[in-house]
């Protein structure tokens, strides 16, 4: 009996101990040569929700996937802690899980991308480096509530920074800085992102807003159930075009985007224009405002059709110095309207010449937010696409321009890294 006793007494004093350790709260699981873990992806793969896995400074030659929702992966250091693709690997971080934070890392020399999230709802980006990808640094497609910042992305074919192919993405790029990029930011058949405290330079574009003629029909429907983006075909009663539209852009720096570099993709074969501050391109809805854009060769701002025509743009409030033009729109689309830019020291102040200027107070657009209305009030425009090129309309062509600019011999000065 006395020793059924002990036994009953052991049983309930090791009781509240495992319910301790099941409950013991976040980890943080360490990755260094004598740390808990020798490789990234093995401490990833061990981590629970909410734990942080911790990166010691060093080289590690690996392409890591992360599947686990709310982890946290830091590095001690953003310059010391160096993911190195060896030219070979595709990506440094493919993330499908959400919640998911990346941090104080270096991304470099890997074939497609530097950090990449797909399908998920929460995102963060934050104190990165991506340098010498082969396509994109950072990037997010088909994911919401997102952020990007405190990051530098340099030496990529397509973007420095992508969020893409997202309905009601309610993201945020912000306090980055971008050169020597194709692009420095690319947003491509999405929805309301904020674009903020930015330096972009020496890309060959500075920001780019678009959708690109292979998202026609781009999966960008939302979960009905308010979760992440589903898979599928076009959004049900949605025009089929993967539209942009309602971004914001506003506070940045964009200035001598006149770098000749390397493009991949589709930029590789259609060779755009070199020497772009921002760019609308079938864009919808947009809010450009409160920019210093300067010394970019070919334009300031310009607003042009691809895939869709350019609709209920606002272009306000810019400072805009250096170039050709400070504004050039190809004149399609309706509804665009401009007011109070500065525009200095160019050679043409607006191509055309007169600029639709605002009839409405700031942001009345007339197009509404509601997903289920862009069908009805792309089909009020007149002028789509195909009816356009069809009927010989006399537009003129953003390809028509002079792609041949003097670029200048040694790479601009940034606002700091």
């Amino acid at each position: 009996m006395t020793r059924a006793l002990l036994a009953l007494a052991a049983a309930l004093l090791l009781l509240p101990l495992g319910l301790h350790a099941s409950a013991a709260g976040p980890r943080t699981l360490t990755v260094s040569p004598t740390g808990d873990y020798h490789t990234i992806q093995a401490a990833v793969d061990a981590a629970s929700p909410g734990d942080t896995v911790l990166v010691a400074p060093g080289v590690y030659q690996e392409a890591v996937s992360v599947s686990t929702p709310d982890v946290t992966i830091r590095g001690e250091d953003r310059e010391g802690v160096v993911l190195d693709g060896g030219e070979a690997l595709g990506n440094a971080f493919t993330v499908t899980a959400d919640g998911v934070t990346l941090a104080s890392m270096t991304a470099q020399h890997y074939a497609s991308n530097g950090f990449v999230f797909t399908r998920v709802d929460g995102c963060r980006f934050d104190d990165l480096h991506a340098k010498d990808n082969g396509e994109y640094g950072l990037y997010a497609v088909h994911s919401r509530h997102c952020v990007m910042e405190n990051s530098l992305a340099e030496g990529h074919g397509d973007s420095g920074f992508y969020l893409g192919e997202t309905v009601d993405c309610d993201c945020d790029v912000q306090d980055n800085v971008g050169w020597n990029n194709m692009l420095g930011y690319s947003g491509t058949a999405n929805s309301h992102i904020r674009i903020h405290g930015n330096d972009f330079f020496w890309n060959r574009a500075g920001i780019l807003l678009s959708v690109l003629p292979d998202e026609m029909g781009a999966d960008v429907c939302p979960d009905p159930a308010g979760g992440s983006p589903a898979p599928g075909d076009a959004c049900p009663g949605v025009t089929p075009y993967g539209l942009q539209t309602r971004t914001e852009v506003y506070g940045n720096h964009v200035h001598d985007n006149n770098n000749h570099t390397r493009a991949t993709g589709l930029f590789a074969t259609v060779h755009p224009p070199v020497g772009e501050g921002i760019v609308i391109s079938g864009g919808w809805n947009d809010d450009v405002h409160d920019n210093l854009v300067e010394d970019n060769h070919l334009w300031g701002v310009g607003i042009f059709w691809l895939t869709t025509p350019p609709r209920g743009n606002f272009v306000h409030d810019n400072q805009i110095s250096g170039g050709r033009y400070g504004i050039w729109w190809d004149e399609q689309g309706e509804d665009h309207c401009f007011a109070n830019n500065a525009i200095t020291d160019v050679r043409v102040a607006s191509d055309p010449a007169v600029l639709p200027s605002c009839p409405g107070p700031a942001g009345d657009l007339p197009c509404p937010a509601a997903l289920s209305d862009y069908a009805a009030c792309r089909a009020n425009d007149a002028r789509a696409p195909s009816a356009a090129k069809d009927a010989g309309l006399a537009w003129r062509s953003y390809w028509d321009l002079d792609p041949s600019q003097d670029a200048p011999a040694t790479k601009p000065t940034g606002d700091g890294a």
